[in-house]
C-alpha cells in the first residue's frame, strides 16, 4: 500500500512539475511580450519626437514658402491674360476644325451613296450578263 501511495504521490509530483513548467513558460512568454511592447512604445516615442522636430522645422520654412507663393500668384495672374488670348485662338481653330469635319462627313455620306449606287448597277450588270450567258447556252 505504501508503494501505491508513493507511486500516486510521484505521479502527482510529476504532474505538478509539468504544470509549474507550463506556467513558467507562460510567464516567460508574457514577460517577453511585455518587453517587446515596451520596446515598441519606446520606438513610437522616438518617432513622435522626430516628427515634432520635423514639424518645427517645417513651420519655420512656411513663411518663406508663403512669400514665394504670393510672388508666383502674381506671375500666374499676368500669365493668365496670355493664356486667355491663346484659348481664343484655340477656340477659333476648334470651330474651323468642326466645320471641316462637317464637310468631311457630308462628303463621306455622298461617297457612300454613290458607292451604293455603283454596287446596285454592278449587281444589275452581273445579273444581265448571267441571263445572257444562260440564254446563249440554251441555243
Amino acid at each position: 500500500m505504501v508503494a501505491g501511495e508513493v507511486k500516486t504521490l510521484s505521479a502527482q509530483t510529476s504532474s505538478a512539475a509539468n504544470e509549474i513548467a507550463q506556467q513558467i513558460a507562460q510567464i516567460q512568454a508574457a514577460t517577453q511580450e511585455c518587453a517587446d511592447k515596451i520596446g515598441s512604445i519606446a520606438a513610437t516615442m522616438s518617432n513622435i519626437t522626430e516628427a515634432a522636430e520635423s514639424i518645427a522645422a517645417s513651420v519655420s520654412e512656411q513663411s518663406t514658402v508663403t512669400a514665394d507663393i504670393a510672388a508666383q500668384a502674381d506671375d500666374v495672374a499676368s500669365r493668365s491674360i496670355e493664356v486667355l488670348a491663346g484659348a481664343k485662338v484655340v477656340s477659333r481653330a476648334m470651330d474651323d476644325t468642326q466645320a471641316a469635319a462637317g464637310d468631311l462627313m457630308r462628303a463621306a455620306q455622298t461617297l457612300a451613296a454613290v458607292s451604293a449606287g455603283i454596287d446596285q448597277n454592278v449587281h444589275k450588270l452581273l445579273a444581265q450578263m448571267q441571263q445572257l450567258g444562260g440564254s446563249r447556252a440554251a441555243r
